[in-house]
């Protein structure tokens, strides 16, 4: 149900738990895709840590039935983490999960200076997610910085219409987020920054020098380098894709798009400031760039 649990409350408690580690530790079949959302199952399962380091581990989610398989990293209760470092881990999940999602790393609502480097993700559904309804940067200078990482499937992948592959997901209020020099191979979306709810921000995104390879499905062209999608009300400014590579699978059905924008004057978001530069962009055969 649970590998290694640290908690604590500080939403609640005003208290943090402080120092600790989880290093050198190999973790498998020890994680439900069945929980409550407040006390969530996960192979490493957080709330609540100060300065945690998380480092040199190796972690698999792929024993048990499509859709029994829990995350890699949850959070508890609704996270309230901060000046985490996951670094040096290996982790594996299973490509499909049926119709459950598995995350590698599922964070809520971060209170600032999550750094994820130097990672291997290997098998499928959502590798880091951005969840909940808030992550900001506090007194750090981001809320996430995510570098040097491998994202990677076992090739070019059928079309899940229960479960979407993304390397990773930007959810809810979340500002400050650096994703750059990270490796993205087979993907069905290699950043989606989705809100999830009506009037919310997302602000100072920054995405660059990273490598998007073989984006695509083996049957459907729903897929794309990176989607961005604001729901009615909310505010995307201040968003940066610049120096990065995109190229679609050879062996994809369709080349889907290199990056897609899915909003309109219709649904009363606000979009300001996108910068898009200096990327290459080839063989999307729907379209290099798509404003929907």
């Amino acid at each position: 149900y649970r590998g290694v649990s640290f908690w604590s409350n500080p939403y609640t408690t005003g208290v943090y738990a402080t120092g600790n580690e989880l290093y050198d530790c190999i973790i498998s079949n020890a994680s439900s895709r069945t929980y409550a959302i407040y006390y969530g199952g996960g192979a490493i399962h957080v709330g609540g840590q100060d300065g945690m380091k998380i480092y040199n581990n190796v972690i698999s989610s792929t024993s048990r039935t499509a859709g029994n398989n829990g995350n890699i990293f949850s959070t508890y209760s609704k996270g309230w983490n901060r000046g985490i470092k996951y670094y040096n881990n290996k982790s594996y999940t299973l490509e499909s999960n049926g119709t459950e999602w598995n995350f590698h790393i599922e964070e809520w609502n971060s209170y600032g200076g999550w750094e994820i480097y130097d990672n291997e993700f290997y098998g499928g559904g959502c590798y880091i997610d951005i969840a909940g309804s808030t992550n900001i940067k506090g007194a750090y200078d981001y809320s996430f910085y995510i570098h040097d990482n491998l994202f990677e499937r076992d090739g070019t992948q059928p079309y899940n219409a229960s479960r979407e592959s993304v390397g990773i997901a930007i959810e809810g209020a979340t500002a400050d987020v650096i994703i750059t020099k990270n490796h993205f191979k087979y993907q069905q979306f290699g950043v989606k920054q989705a809100l999830g709810a009506d009037t919310l921000n997302q602000e100072r995104i920054y995405v660059y020098y990273n490598i998007f390879e073989n984006i695509g499905l083996t049957n459907n062209n729903w897929s794309a380098g990176v989607m961005i999608i604001p729901g009615v009300l909310d505010t995307l400014r201040h968003i940066y894709y610049e120096n990065n590579v995109f190229t679609a699978s050879a062996s994809s059905a369709s080349g889907g798009v290199g990056v897609l924008f899915q909003y309109s004057n219709t649904s009363g978001a606000s979009v300001e400031n996108i910068n898009f530069r200096n990327n290459i962009i080839q063989g999307f055969t729907t379209a290099p760039i798509w404003l929907y």
